[in-house]
């Protein structure tokens, strides 16, 4: 099956590892407004209407649905790995908190040969990579094996061909596997410890959020006239 996603990571120990969650919770109600901004465009009302609905039509079938989409937008994903002492946050995050992240896009829907430099600021991702760079050619055979059902494409003669490549491909997967994150993206149980943090914890919170939901959506109705014009 293909797959993509966006973790975002972070160095965390683990009696830590609760306010770490809680403070990036925290940082995407205080910039709310970048956030909603930011996925105006998947407004149910807005993607699926593209703006033409008339004022009474929308309070009668879609401004539920906004609001659930709202309460939706701000409930983020944690995994953690205590014997790695590593967290991955799936969600949306303002920008000076994705800034001190470690964000990794993971996919097989095209080359997994990502470079070195791109596994950079998390410990765990640098071992592993300055392990696999300097790796025998029966090294990385072994780690493109681990985990993959099309290992058996694999061969030496393959990989001595172009060894960067496949070293580079042994990184992502290693670190994919070693994270167990096929169980986690599948919702299936796996080595690590896996759960969801609303970041609206009122009514009022909610209340306030969809002040500005209903500023941003009028704002991107009114570009969007601009367009039709």
């Amino acid at each position: 099956m293909s797959y993509w996603f966006r973790m975002h990571f972070a160095e965390v120990e683990e009696k830590q590892f609760l306010d770490f969650c809680i403070k990036l919770n925290r940082a995407c109600i205080e910039e709310a407004d970048e956030i909603i901004m930011d996925n105006a465009h998947y407004i149910p009302s807005i993607q699926h209407s593209f703006g033409l609905l008339e004022e009474s039509e929308y309070r009668e079938n879609w401004r539920e649905a906004d609001r659930n989409w709202l309460y939706n937008l701000f409930s983020n994903k944690f995994v953690y790995w205590p014997d790695k002492g590593l967290v991955g946050a799936v969600g949306n995050f303002p920008s000076k908190i994705e800034k001190d992240l470690v964000t990794i896009e993971f996919q097989n829907s095209t080359d997994q040969n990502y470079d070195y430099e791109y596994w950079s600021g998390i410990s765990y991702f640098e071992e592993i990579t300055k392990l696999l760079k300097t790796g025998t050619t029966e090294c990385i055979l072994s780690h493109l094996n681990k985990g993959s059902v099309s290992a058996a494409c694999y061969t030496l003669e393959e990989i001595t061909e172009d060894i960067d490549y496949y070293k580079k491909s042994a990184v992502y997967n290693s670190i994919y596997n070693s994270l167990d994150l096929d169980n986690w993206l599948w919702n299936k149980k796996g080595d690590f410890r896996s759960f969801s943090i609303q970041a609206i914890n009122s009514s009022e919170e909610h209340f306030q959020l969809t002040r500005k939901l209903e500023i941003v959506r009028k704002k991107k109705l009114e570009e969007y006239k601009e367009m039709l014009k």
